[in-house]
């Protein structure tokens, strides 16, 4: 019985909408958290890494 979903179909629209659900969450983290991260005044500010790295 290849390709039949006997009774499966709730159970996978279930785990489908809820791995969505993680992924949305976990994007939208990270876009509250990438304003305060990046920039001049960022946690690792881009100017003063790639200084650092030159002279390394």
């Amino acid at each position: 019985m290849i390709g039949s979903d006997n009774g499966y179909w709730f159970i996978r629209l279930l785990l489908q909408r809820g791995l969505g659900l993680i992924y949305l969450m976990g994007f939208l983290v990270a876009l509250n958290q990438f304003r305060p991260l990046c920039g001049d005044r960022g946690l690792l500010p881009a100017t003063t890494s790639r200084f650092g790295i030159r002279t390394l």
